[in-house]
Parts: structure tokens; sequence; C-alpha cells
């Protein structure tokens, strides 16, 4: 069986001011063009394909003139779409019933069973060639540990239950006398445990590839700025052992892991600054008793992030002469990075803005970066709103702490304090 793995497109989305339409249609057309070239039996898309929850009406026709196109590209491909944190499953999957007349599916939330409990039978999607299964795509949509819905027993695919996923019969809920008590942070790993025990279920020797949008344990997070202190991190065990593959979405660097049993596809296209490494589709091929080949494919990059004057930040002059410098006729985002001592000039950003007028690229913003004895260790509490945008929500209140009480925020505050920055995250979600 081969497979086409992709994730995180985030279409739609406005960098600082610039609609990004150009890069993500070049995208969808060179996916295309991989289909037509590869002829996977399977396209999986492992969630954030749009980067907001209310995609505008130019984002969701983008959206449907690709996927039309990646279907014209290979007919007989089956597609496999699932609900990402930057989705809305409501709103992915309203066309679903459209979608599977030419063979894609989209997961956007959770099926349940009439008593709300968990049916894994609607997140296993059957790979067909010539009329026949030759494989099973498992797809889990995002959502945040307590949204994940009951799990007290699995339906296998012969009608049989399931009941005892963790050597207790209740082992989700305890009742006691009519009381029932949620122990939530269970229904993670007891929902990924009853797919992957439905999974072992099927029993019918053909492979299954697991597609999840979550954060793994030991992954490299490298580039982005939404995960820090307020995500959730599971282990990769907590996924299961029912699978030929991992299609993983969320993290945006490409990497394998366990073993090469699991992979990030990474996304497409970067989607911010510090996303300064090849972006790509991956290609796997599966084959019975033989090696998973996991191969990828480069995707272009019209429009691409460049930091002047580098990775290393420079002094305003020295970066501001390196924007001067840059090609009038290349298209680029451009970010400058400058070591500050004290506070920037308050023209700084008009000078910038005036230096890119006439060329192709576009001036997004200037990354401070401040001297090793500055801002953040001696107390200061004044900063850019750059500044401001690129911390982290519990480095803003660590701040605001020691400047209040002149001490550190305890333990116990930081860790209440990051489980309301991971809801307030997940709250749209939710609410969808």
């Amino acid at each position: 069986m081969k497979i086409l793995h992709t994730s995180d497109w985030h279409l739609g989305q406005i960098f600082y001011g610039y609609d990004r339409r150009e890069e993500q249609e070049a995208f969808l057309r060179a996916l295309a063009g991989v289909v037509g070239r590869e002829r996977p039996d399977v396209m999986i898309v492992s969630g954030d394909v749009f980067h907001n929850s209310t995609p505008s009406a130019q984002a969701k026709k983008m959206y449907v003139d690709g996927m039309v196109r990646i279907h014209e590209a290979c007919p007989e491909m089956t597609m496999v779409v699932t609900a990402g944190n930057h989705d809305s499953p409501s709103r992915l999957e309203a066309e679903d019933g459209l979608w599977r007349h030419v063979n894609v599916r989209v997961i956007g939330s959770f099926a349940r069973r009439e008593d709300r409990t968990a049916d894994f039978s609607g997140h296993v999607v059957d790979v067909v060639r010539d009329g026949h299964v030759i494989g099973h795509v498992a797809a889990a949509p995002y959502a945040s540990p307590r949204s994940f819905p009951e799990v007290t027993a699995v339906v296998e695919a012969d009608g049989d239950e399931k009941t005892n996923l963790t050597g207790n019969e209740n082992s989700y809920r305890t009742e006691d006398e009519g009381q029932t008590e949620d122990h939530t942070e269970d229904r993670m790993a007891l929902w990924f445990r009853g797919l992957s025990d439905y999974v072992k279920g099927l029993d019918d020797g053909l492979p299954t590839v697991l597609s999840a949008h979550l954060a793994v344990a030991g992954s490299d997070a490298e580039g982005h700025d939404d995960l820090v202190g307020g995500m959730d991190y599971v282990g990769a065990e907590l996924l299961g052992d029912a699978y030929s593959y991992v299609a993983l979405g969320h993290i945006h660097k490409p990497q394998t892991f366990a073993g090469g049993r699991m992979r990030y596809s990474g996304s497409p296209i970067a989607v911010n600054f510090d996303e300064s490494y090849i972006h790509s589709v991956t290609v796997v091929e599966l084959d019975a008793g033989a090696k998973t080949l996991v191969r990828t494919v480069q995707m272009p990059d019209p429009v691409p992030l460049v930091t002047l004057p580098g990775k290393e930040p420079g002094e305003l002059e020295a970066a501001l002469d390196a924007l001067a410098r840059f090609p009038e006729d290349r298209p680029a985002y451009v970010r400058l990075n400058v070591l500050v001592r004290g506070l920037l000039p308050a023209d700084s950003e008009m000078k910038a803005a005036e230096l890119v007028r006439g060329k192709m690229c576009r001036y997004c913003c200037m990354k401070a970066v401040r001297a090793e004895d500055s801002v953040r260790r001696d107390g200061r509490s004044d900063f850019t709103v750059q500044e401001m945008r690129e911390m982290d929500p519990l480095d803003v209140a660590r701040i605001y702490f020691h400047d209040k009480n002149g001490s550190e925020m305890p333990q116990d505050m930081e860790d209440l304090l990051r489980e309301a920055v991971r809801r307030a995250r997940n709250v749209n979600i939710e609410q969808e």
C-alpha cells in the first residue's frame, strides 16, 4: 500500500497582514502533481487544513479547488482528512456527504454510539484498489484530553463487545449509588487503546495506518510559536501498537521516530520565520514482510520567509544594510533580526518599511534580541509589541510576578497558569 502523507496546510493564513494565497495555491498544484506521478492508494491529511476555525470563503474555495484537482490527478485514490487544532470540526466535515462521492472521507469529530460512548467503526476507513480492500486508515481528530468520548466497551468488527480494556470492567468510570466519577485524565489514553483494540479485532492481515494530530513526547518542535507552555505532549506508547505506520500532524518540522514507524510529515510551507528547514510531503510504501520505505518530496517555495542579516542577530545598522542590499526582484517575506542594547530608535520600523519600497519583498517585522545582561535578567518589564507577541504567556506572567513580588512564582501557581493557558488555547475547538 502506497501512502501520501501530508499535514498542517494552514490554508487562509494572513501573515503580518499579507495574504499567502500565492504560495498555498502553488503548494496545492504541486501536491496534485505528486499524486499524478506517484499514484498512491491513499492520501492522508493529518490535521490543520485551515489556519483558523472560521476560514474565509476564499480559503474554502482554494481548499475545494485543490482537493478536486488532486482527485482528478488520481480518481481511484482514497483521501482521508482529519481535523487539527486550528480547524473547526463541524465546519470541516459539513460537506462530508458530498466529499464521499469523490472518495474523500473527512473525520472532524468523534463518532459516538447512541449512548454517547465511542464508536470506533466511524474512525476506520477502508483503502480500496481495483475493488478490493488493501488496508485501512484509523483517523483520530484533534481534541483536548477531556474532550475524548467515554470508553466503556469496544464493539469489534465481528459485533462482539470487548469490555475489559484495562483489566477493570469499569475502566473509564466508577459508579457508586448512581453517582458517576469521570476520570478525565484517562479519556485520551483509553480512547486510543480502544481504537487500537478495534483495529486488532479486524484481524484481516491488512496494514492499518493511524492518522493523528498531536504532539508526541520527544519530538522536535523547532520553529513553533504555539507549542511552548500550554501544549499537551503524549507518549508514543499511548497511540497503541496496532499500526504499520503512524501519520502525524501538528509538529511542523518533518521527522521520523519510534524506529521509523511514526512520522511527522511537517508543514508543506513555512508558517513562521523560525521554521527554517526544508518543507515537504511524505511518500510511504508498506509491503508485508518488507521494510517500510519512507521518502520525501520537497514542496515549492515561491515566496520564502527570510531573516536578515541571518539566524544570529546583528546591530540595527547591519540589519538595515542587509535589507537595503536585498535583491529588488526577489519575492520574500522579510524579518529583521536585531541585537538591541537599550531601546530601538522610534523610527526603526519606518526606515525598514521605506527600504523595501519598490522591491518585490514584503517587510514584516523586527525581532529585537536583547543583550544577555538586559531584558528578563535585570527585572525590566517594558517590552516592545513584537517582543510581547513572541513571548509565551507563562513568561509574561513570571516576569510580572517577579516585578511585583521580588521573588520567583511558586510552582503550584505556575502549574495552574499552565493549565489555564492550555484550556484557553482549546476553547475555540471545544465551542465548535
